[in-house]
């Protein structure tokens, strides 16, 4: 069991570097698109955003800012809220799928997802019901959802 942390991480890499290979390989200078799958008019306007810049506009977000203080306060500074980038910008997807979750010792335990598109507008993404929103539409069913808790205790 004490093996199986670090056969992740060497895992988790070799996947990713992996993945990485497979994107830096470029069709002819005539083509239009740049990789196997994504048009080069696609790839320039991802190409503005940074991972930095994506996790630093998810990380600011009100509500990961409170979930992220409430998770430090329960676990008295030993668990903390992190971001990690599960999907990129594909021919099908033009968004990057941020979860942003806990490790907790044994697995990553996701508290929000998010989409982060190229223009710098964010989406909840609902996995429970499969189902995306804008933050003001998640805002509201939110206070909905506490102002209901309120009326039951």
């Amino acid at each position: 069991m004490k093996y199986a942390l670090p056969f992740l991480f060497a895992l988790f890499v070799l996947i990713a570097c992996g993945k990485k290979s497979a994107e830096r390989e470029t069709k002819s200078a005539d083509s239009v698109m740049v990789s196997d799958s994504v048009p080069a008019s696609r790839v320039l306007a991802v190409d503005s955003l940074t991972e930095d810049e994506i996790f630093d506009m998810v990380m600011a977000l009100p509500e990961v800012k409170e979930r992220s203080a409430y998770v430090d306060k329960e676990s008295k500074g030993e668990r903390h809220l992190a971001p990690l980038l599960y999907g990129s910008p594909d021919a099908n997807d033009n968004y990057y799928w941020v979860k942003v979750g806990e490790d907790n010792g044994t697995n990553f335990v996701t508290h929000f997802h998010f989409y982060v598109y190229p223009n710098r507008s964010i989406r909840y993404y609902d996995a429970a019901n499969d189902t995306v929103m804008d933050l003001s539409a998640w805002r509201e069913r939110l206070k909905a959802s506490s102002d209901k808790s309120k009326i039951l205790n």
